[in-house]
């Protein structure tokens, strides 16, 4: 054998024996392995039934935040003056939901009253939101966060 063609192959096979660069290890965050957890010890059905509860619970607060008047006192404060723009947004929901997440940006939910480049945190808050709640939605906890 050529001595180059064994330099080839003691490089591939060295090679082969590392860790490859290009995997990409991560760790899922602690809400989303809790929310894992959870559904792995109930079936689809237990899963399916307290989503809808938890869904149906927040429905109820954002009627009752509208009925009372707590999102027209907190659209009224908006500053920018683009309450017609904003005038669907629930801001005492959207405030109550993050910190039961520990969302860490609340000035985003705050942006909507007192103005921002609007599109960039409409975005920026609901990309948020989802991801978090895709993990909290299954949780049991959601009554104890109230």
């Amino acid at each position: 054998m050529d001595p180059k063609d064994d330099q080839k192959i003691r490089f591939i096979m060295e090679h082969f024996q590392k860790d490859s660069p290009f995997d990409v290890k991560k760790e899922l965050d602690g809400d989303v392995q809790s929310a894992l957890h959870w559904i792995g010890q109930r079936s689809a059905e237990q899963v399916r039934t307290e989503r809808e509860r938890i869904i149906s619970d927040i429905e109820r607060q954002g009627a009752r935040m509208w009925a009372d008047g707590a999102c027209d006192a907190w659209l009224n404060k908006c500053s920018h003056g683009a309450r017609e723009v904003v005038k669907g947004v629930n801001g005492p929901m959207f405030h109550k939901l993050a910190q039961s997440v520990a969302f860490d940006d609340m000035q985003a939910i705050q942006a909507f009253r007192e103005g921002t480049a609007f599109c960039a945190v409409l975005f920026f808050v609901v990309c948020a939101a989802c991801v978090r709640w895709q993990a909290y939605l299954s949780l049991e906890c959601w009554t104890n966060a109230i």
